[in-house]
C-alpha cells in the first residue's frame, strides 16, 4: 500500500519527536540538588561513625571534618574513646577543623591521659586557640617526646605574643636538641625579641645542642641587635663548627654590623667556596667599603654562585 508523501513526512516527524522523547528525557522532580546531596552525605557519615570497620570509621570521621556543619561536633566527641585508636585521631583532628569550642575540654583531656592521641589533640587545639588550653600545651613543652614538644610549640605558636613567649623561653633550656629547635622556631616567627640574650647562648654552648644552636644563629638575624653582635663576633674566635661560623656570619651581614668586617675577613677561604659565599653575602650586609677589593678579586672566580655573589655585593656597594 503506497503512504502519500504529505503523510510520510508527518508520520517521520512523529518518529523523529518520539525519539528525542525517549533519547533525552526531561528532568523529574525527583532529582536531588547539591544541598539535598550534601546533607544525605552528612547523614550517612553520622552513620558510618558506628560502622564495625574501623577504617569506614576513620573515613566518616574525616569527611565530618571537612563538612564545616557544627551538628558533626556532638557525635564526634562521643567517638574519642573508640577502641580504635587510629579512629580516635581522625576524631581529634576532625574536631580541630570544625572550631567549635565544645571539643576544647575533650581534646584537653585527650592531650593529657590518651597518648596515641596526644599529637592530634595538641594540633586540633591549636586550631581553636581557646585560652584555657594554655597549661595544658605548656606543660607538653617538657614531654620526653619530641614530637609532641615540636606540636605543642607550634600549636602555642596560634596564641598571641604574651600568652605564649614566657613559656616557649621558660621550656628552652629542658628541651632536647630537636625540642629547642621548634621553640627557637616559633620564637622567631612571631619576633619575640625579649628572647635575644637566650638565644645567643644557645649558640654559645652549642655543643649541648648543635641544630637548635644553628636555628638560633639563624634565628638572631631577625631578632638580634648590638648584643648578639658584641657575642657573635666573640664566639666566631671560639672553635666551632662551619656551619655554625657560615649561619653566625650570615647573621652579622644581616645585623649590618659595621665593626664586624674584620671578625668576618679572616673567613675568607678559597678551597670552601661555600663559606666563602657566606662571607660576600655578609659584607654587602656589614656595608665596610675595605670588603671591596676582596669582593672584586672574587667576581673573577671560575666558580658561578662565588661570581654572583661578588657581582651582587658590589652592586650593594654601588660600584661594578
Amino acid at each position: 500500500m503506497l503512504i502519500p508523501k504529505k503523510s510520510k513526512i508527518v508520520l517521520d516527524v512523529s518518529v523523529l519527536f518520539f525519539f528525542c522523547i525517549v533519547s533525552f528525557p526531561f528532568p523529574t522532580h525527583s532529582e536531588e540538588s547539591p544541598a539535598q546531596l550534601q546533607k544525605k552525605k552528612f547523614t550517612e557519615s553520622i552513620k558510618n561513625l558506628k560502622n564495625k570497620s574501623a577504617g569506614e570509621r576513620r573515613k566518616a570521621a574525616e569527611e565530618l571534618g571537612r563538612s564545616n556543619n557544627p551538628e558533626a561536633v556532638g557525635p564526634l566527641l562521643r567517638c574519642l574513646d573508640d577502641k580504635d585508636e587510629g579512629v580516635r585521631n581522625s576524631v581529634a583532628y576532625a574536631l580541630g577543623l570544625l572550631r567549635d569550642e565544645r571539643a576544647v575540654k575533650p581534646l584537653m583531656n585527650a592531650a593529657e591521659k590518651d597518648p596515641p592521641v596526644r599529637i592530634f589533640a595538641i594540633r586540633s587545639l591549636g586550631f581553636l586557640k581557646n585560652p584555657k588550653s594554655l597549661p595544658v600545651l605548656k606543660t607538653m613543652l617538657r614531654n620526653d617526646n619530641p614530637n609532641v614538644v615540636f606540636e605543642a610549640a607550634f600549636a602555642l605558636g596560634q596564641f598571641n605574643k604574651d600568652d605564649m613567649a614566657v613559656a616557649l623561653m621558660e621550656a628552652i633550656n629542658s628541651t632536647e636538641d630537636y625540642g629547642c629547635q621548634s621553640l627557637v622556631d616559633v620564637l622567631k616567627k612571631k619576633e619575640v625579641r625579649e628572647a635575644e640574650s637566650l638565644l645567643v647562648d644557645i649558640v654559645d654552648h652549642s655543643q649541648l645542642k648543635p641544630r637548635c644552636a644553628l636555628s638560633a644563629a639563624s634565628a638572631l638575624g631577625w631578632l638580634g641587635g648590638s648584643y648578639t653582635i658584641l657575642h657573635f663576633k666573640r664566639i666566631l674566635k671560639k672553635s666551632i663548627p662551619r656551619e655554625l661560623q657560615m649561619d653566625i656570619i650570615k647573621t652579622l651581614g644581616r645585623l649590618q654590623a659595621r665593626d664586624a668586617f674584620p671578625d668576618v675577613l679572616p673567613f675568607l677561604n678559597d678551597l670552601d667556596p661555600q663559606l666563602t659565599k657566606a662571607v660576600i653575602e655578609s659584607f654587602a650586609g656589614i656595608g665596610d667599603r675595605a670588603a671591596i677589593p676582596y669582593i672584586r678579586r672574587l667576581s673573577q672566580s671560575q666558580d658561578p654562585g662565588l661570581k654572583d655573589a661578588a657581582k651582587y655585593a658590589l652592586e650593594q656597594f654601588g660600584v661594578e
